[in-house]
């Protein structure tokens, strides 16, 4: 087992704060030289601690000192999608066009065949059929008993 990397992160007026490889935050009083680690909780689905007053991913600190690559403006995610595990080896960097084709409507946009005419996506045949795409969603669902869609075969590609 590999023993872990430090490295500062800042120094406030009381503490100086560390980072550790494994993902864990430590600060040191300079007063008294002791060192307590910092508390690291879940918010909005990403581990987060407050250092020298204000709240940072600890995912964010472990990619910026230990991960070469790393720039600012750059997306980082955990692996296995444990958000509590920031180790830098589970760490991956991407750009945010990687993440806005994953996250955006059109990065899990499914096929769909109307009337043997195949559309990439339900947006694009809402906009085909002058319907929301709510209702082509309700139909293909099976969420309403009468629709405009009745007479039109609708079928999902996937």
């Amino acid at each position: 087992m590999r023993k872990p990397m430090y490295s500062k992160i800042c120094e406030g007026q009381r503490f100086i704060y560390y980072i550790v490889s494994d993902g864990t935050a430590i600060k040191i009083s300079q007063k008294l030289k002791r060192n307590s680690y910092v508390k690291i909780y879940l918010k909005n689905g990403h581990a987060t601690a407050i250092i020298n007053r204000k709240e940072m991913r600890i995912k964010n600190l472990v990619a910026q000192h230990f991960i070469r690559g790393w720039q600012p403006g750059i997306c980082v995610e955990c692996k296995d999608g444990n958000p509590y595990n920031c180790n830098y080896r589970n760490l991956r960097l991407y750009t945010k066009r990687e993440h806005g084709l994953t996250t955006a409507p059109r990065g899990r946009a499914r096929p769909i065949i109307v009337e043997g005419v195949r559309y990439s996506s339900v947006l694009e045949a809402s906009r085909a059929l002058y319907v929301s795409d709510q209702t082509i969603w309700d139909y293909l669902n099976m969420k309403v008993n009468r629709s405009v869609l009745e007479g039109y075969s609708i079928e999902s590609d996937y």
